[in-house]
């Protein structure tokens, strides 16, 4: 394949005076820090009753940050200079652990803060988010919460967040003129042709997996199936990004226990899907894996998933349809999958959250750690 390549896109002392009923302070005395006396009464608390019982709660406070969760998204508002993550499970296969929906990350200090989800989104896993980049917008789709054996409660609902005015908006659409599944599906915007682009995703209910195309155009404010030549198969959980060199989508991953290794190229404009030759792995596409464009490398990075792979990381060019495995620095972050994962320029490949282990079903597996790559000097580093 060859495409026409475009460059990617380059963030007054106080004075000594008598109160009533008191003698008039000493000037030659030391004068008190205003945190002293605050000081001394935190470290005899210390004193008395333990430092684990004063610190722990103390550490707690100002450490704030998600818990442990999985099937969860993020994406960089660079308007905002910030990570937002969204959604997520923070326990097993039960649906009804709906984690807190929405936290912010700042890269600048490492600082995690809630956001604001007043009048928006129930808490869910398995929603998608991207960000309108002209805007700083936010669109939300899909998820789910409830129990998922007997009483699961998809969501296919579409909500707007504006990061700078911090205010949500849910849109109604009538069935026939939105996405209809609840959970995994490929969501990206396309800066080329202005437009979200959405793929996939499955039904909780009745596994079924889906294979149509949807664009949200956000001036309108309207979705629009699209009819596509050459559509992959239904699929979930992929990874999914827009690369500006060739201004197209890419796709890559298959659902479970179907080994379609390929990556596959989506243009907007024809609404045309094209097969690329061949996946990282020659066989193995660990389900559930991330694929996220680096701003800094100019290249498609893929991470994570269940397969024996899932801890390599491997860079995609559309161009030349070439992987390339990225040996990095550092121990790097365990076998994930069901993780977020964005791109921040200047800092690098940002990772939270995820399932450790093969299985999702097991509370224990899941972790709150974020991890970020320099994909430019080939090194991990944990946060």
């Amino acid at each position: 394949m060859s495409f026409p390549q475009r460059a990617p896109d380059q963030p007054t002392s106080p004075s000594t005076v008598a109160v009533a009923g008191r003698p008039p302070s000493n000037p030659h005395a030391r004068r008190r820090h205003p945190s002293d006396g605050r000081s001394y009464r935190f470290w005899r608390q210390v004193w008395r009753v333990g430092p684990l019982a004063v610190l722990i709660p103390w550490l707690g406070f100002v450490a704030a940050q998600p818990s442990p969760r999985h099937y969860v998204d993020m994406e960089y508002v660079p308007q905002v200079g910030k990570v937002l993550v969204f959604g997520g499970y923070d326990s097993g296969f039960d649906l009804s652990g709906a984690a807190d929906a929405m936290w912010w990350w700042d890269p600048s200090d490492g600082s995690w803060t809630e956001g604001n989800l007043e009048g928006g989104p129930s808490s869910r896993g398995g929603a998608a988010i991207a960000v309108h980049a002209p805007t700083g917008m936010v669109l939300v789709f899909g998820g789910a919460s409830g129990p998922r054996m007997n009483s699961v409660r998809e969501l296919p609902e579409t909500w707007l967040y504006d990061p700078i005015a911090d205010a949500w908006e849910s849109l109604e659409f009538p069935m026939s003129e939105r996405p209809l599944r609840g959970v995994g599906e490929a969501l990206a915007y396309h800066a080329g042709a202005d437009v979200f682009v959405l793929f996939g995703g499955m039904s909780l209910g009745s596994g079924a997996l889906f294979a149509d195309t949807w664009h949200f155009d956000l001036e309108s404010k309207t979705w629009s199936k699209q009819e596509t030549v050459n559509a992959p198969d239904g699929r979930n959980y992929v990874g999914f990004d827009y690369h500006p060199g060739v201004d197209r989508m890419v796709m890559y991953g298959s659902p479970d226990y179907v080994n379609d290794f390929h990556a596959y190229i989506y243009d907007p404009a024809s609404a045309t899907w094209t097969e690329a030759s061949s996946g990282p792995e020659g066989g193995n596409p660990d389900h559930y894996s991330r694929l996220v464009f680096d701003h800094d490398s100019g290249k498609l990075v893929r991470f994570g998933g269940t397969g024996g792979h899932a801890r390599q990381v491997w860079t995609y060019d559309p161009v030349t349809d070439a992987w390339s495995e990225l040996v990095a620095e550092g121990t790097g972050p365990s076998r994930l999958s069901r993780h977020g994962m964005t791109s921040v320029p200047g800092v690098g490949i940002v990772v939270f959250g995820g399932t450790t282990g093969t299985s999702p079903t097991v509370t224990a597996n899941l972790t709150s750690e974020l991890w970020v790559l320099d994909v430019v000097a080939g090194r991990w580093e944990r946060r």
